[in-house]
């Protein structure tokens, strides 16, 4: 038996060596299976002998460079002999390697999902970006993360000295930072990218930062809409209020013109009392009191009107839902007495204030007041207002006598644009629904065994 010119190798050198191949001396076959599996799914070439001297001869002899050694027991095989039980070291390497492969194709996966791409940098510049944040910011993965310089030349020139500074000023303090600036890619395209980043600390070595390129550009877009919605959604709420306010022009002016009217009968009463001689001053204060109520009666009346006719932003504030009540009784009162209806409560007492927009309650209040007095406008019934605490929240319902709720499909009457009257717009249900929803109740509404319907609704407190 010459003395064999082959190295003896591990594992891990056979791995670094794709070219050769491999020889596997073990006299078990089930391990002898097992490795040249192993080896030739990597692309390498590997035969199975179960001794040395099989090996040495055969015609791998003088071929093969590497040699994977396992026969039981030691045997001579030249000064380089040696036993290797190599077996779990192969396969606990190829696990690895697979184990490495899937995360990194779960990591690369997971970022263009997110789009979200991953960098890190240090005083000299990136040291890396991601294949994800290449795409982000429409670059080749393929090239090499840009300078600091390069990386400013895409971000929107509004906001480049804005990132020079924080850049500048996230090196210096080493604190962790969350910022979102425009970018320009080489398209043209402007993306909104979120920036995220924390500092890396050795001991007492700072070494750099690494961090997130998130691209929120999507969710830009929805918020901008949704802001847009909403001012729409104000638009609309504000034109159903005036046209309300429309329909009960005439009521709401002698609801105005009374207290006016019994000012001045209150005036003329004054001067003829102290007219008298001698003035009679009892009943002349007496009318002069009598003239300050009507004309804070009639300013109520007015603030009140103004404040559904004014356009603003939703402002929530603790408001008085018993309070609302009354005061959208007292300005529909001349309108109720038009169809000769009577409007009668039945309010909690001790109800807590909640947090609410008070002119958007005022409207539901409203719009559900004048359906229910629209409906009954031929019979003259009477609407009832309850409120009450329930399960933990406030609960409210108007009930009226009048033509009902359709047969089939209620919840139609929530639609936009649904109206069974012939100047209705078809919206007032539809924001009513939409405000109370906004503040986390719930409105429905519920048809009567006999005329009439009721209006329910829901708030948390």
């Amino acid at each position: 038996m010459g003395e064999p010119d082959q190295a003896i190798c591990s594992p891990r050198q056979a791995w670094s060596q794709p070219s050769k191949m491999i020889a596997i001396i073990d006299d078990d076959k089930a391990i002898q299976n097992s490795l040249r599996g192993l080896i030739e799914s990597c692309g390498l070439l590997a035969r199975c002998f179960g001794s040395t001297e099989e090996f040495l001869e055969s015609d791998w002899h003088p071929k093969a460079a590497c040699l994977i050694v396992d026969v039981g027991e030691p045997k001579m095989f030249g000064p380089q002999l040696q036993k290797f039980t190599m077996a779990d070291d192969i396969i606990q390497r190829k696990r690895a390697e697979e184990a490495l492969q899937r995360t990194q194709f779960y990591l690369n996966e997971g970022q263009r999902l997110a789009h979200m791409g991953s960098w890190a940098l240090n005083a000299a510049g990136f040291d890396y970006w991601s294949s994800e944040l290449f795409r982000i910011h429409g670059l080749d993965p393929n090239d090499r993360p840009p300078t600091v310089e390069g990386y400013l030349d895409l971000v929107h020139p509004e906001d480049r000295q804005f990132m020079k500074e924080g850049i500048q000023r996230m090196l210096a303090d080493r604190r962790e930072f969350d910022f979102t600036k425009r970018i320009v890619r080489p398209d043209g395209e402007i993306r909104h990218v979120r920036c995220v980043g924390v500092p890396v600390i050795e001991g007492a070595t700072f070494k750099g930062f690494v961090g997130t390129g998130i691209d929120v550009t999507e969710q830009k877009r929805l918020e901008q809409e949704r802001e847009r919605i909403r001012h729409l959604e104000i638009e609309l709420a504000h034109t159903n209020r005036v046209s309300m306010l429309g329909e009960m022009a005439s009521s709401l002016a002698h609801e105005i013109k009374q207290p006016i009217a019994a000012a001045i009968a209150s005036a003329n009463s004054c001067v003829e009392w102290l007219m008298h001689a001698p003035p009679n001053l009892d009943r002349a204060r007496a009318a002069a009191a009598r003239i300050d109520s009507y004309g804070n009666r009639a300013a109520e009346i007015i603030d009140r009107i103004r404040s559904l006719y004014r356009k603003s932003a939703p402002h929530r504030e603790l408001v008085d839902a018993n309070g609302i009540i009354r005061e959208m009784l007292t300005l529909l009162e001349g309108e109720a007495k038009r169809y000769s209806i009577t409007m009668r409560t039945e309010l909690a007492t001790d109800l807590p204030e909640i947090m609410a927009d008070r002119v958007q309650l005022q409207q539901v209040f409203m719009n559900l007041f004048l359906n229910a007095i629209e409906a009954m406008h031929d019979s003259g019934e009477g609407l009832t207002v309850k409120s009450q605490l329930q399960d933990g929240q406030l609960r409210f319902s108007v009930s009226d006598s009048g033509v009902g709720l359709p047969k089939e499909n209620v919840e139609q009457i929530f639609s936009a644009f649904y109206t069974t009257k012939p100047q209705g717009s078809g919206m007032g249900l539809a924001i009513s629904r939409s405000i109370v929803e906004s503040h986390g109740g719930r409105l429905w509404a519920s048809a009567h065994s006999g005329a009439g319907a009721t209006f329910h609704f829901t708030l948390p407190i």
